[in-house]
């Protein structure tokens, strides 16, 4: 097993698996990315922070009470998309990554729900600037001040990121960014690491609670980033 930097969202580690060997439940724990390129698997599993493991298996049961519950009643329209997207991969989708899958998206909603996913032209009319100038949130996002994520055809900025007061970005994000960067952690690693509860904090909270304290939340950050398995 080859242990490496953690590199994804909470207190990870990364191990590649050639080939098409049955995954462990550690590995099925949270997480799984393909590189189509070289056939390697590569699976992600939280590590080392119990709130976080809650925060994952809650998903993951929430997840199969509603795929319980919706058996009876399908929703025709998201069973046909999620059929033809199956059919479509070369690769043979497993309930587990499937359900791992689905977990981190009810992620994505609730921080959606909570903050709000801004378009380009939300981000400028947030920051003071015309709603029309919708390359203000890419040159942010390209100067590494802003993080975005892919959702759909379009890059979307979490709320949570913003100074709504001030009409600017927080500070912190920068630094936070910088951080990310300097230890291979993807942009949505980062957003969805700041949203997840941490020990790191007495309470268990999410970083993502403690902006008006920005030095904890790099600190934080610093630990989660750098932290070797």
């Amino acid at each position: 097993m080859d242990t490496r930097r953690a590199s994804g969202p909470v207190e990870l580690y990364r191990t590649k698996i050639l080939g098409r060997n049955p995954p462990t439940q550690r590995q099925l724990h949270f997480g799984f990315r393909t590189d189509s390129s070289n056939s390697k698997f590569e699976w992600t599993s939280r590590l080392g922070c119990e709130a976080n493991s809650r925060f994952v298996e809650e998903e993951m049961v929430e997840t199969d009470g509603r795929a319980e519950s919706q058996r009876a009643k399908p929703s025709q329209s998201g069973e046909s998309i999620l059929k033809r997207a199956m059919a479509a991969s070369p690769e043979t989708v497993s309930p587990q990554i499937a359900r791992s899958l689905q977990a981190t998206e009810n992620v994505w909603r609730r921080i959606g729900a909570e903050h709000g996913l801004l378009t380009s032209s939300q981000v400028a009319a947030l920051l003071g600037a015309n709603s029309l100038n919708r390359k203000l949130a890419s040159r942010r996002r390209a100067a590494r001040r802003l993080a975005g994520v892919v959702r759909g055809n379009a890059v979307l900025y979490p709320g949570f990121q913003f100074d709504r007061t001030h009409a600017r970005i927080f500070p912190v994000m920068e630094e936070l960014i910088r951080l990310a960067d300097a230890n291979d952690w993807r942009e949505e690693d980062l957003l969805l690491w700041l949203c997840s509860p941490t020990t790191t904090f007495d309470t268990n909270d999410r970083p993502v609670d403690h902006f008006d304290q920005p030095e904890a939340v790099v600190a934080a950050a610093k630990d989660q980033f750098e932290a070797e398995w």
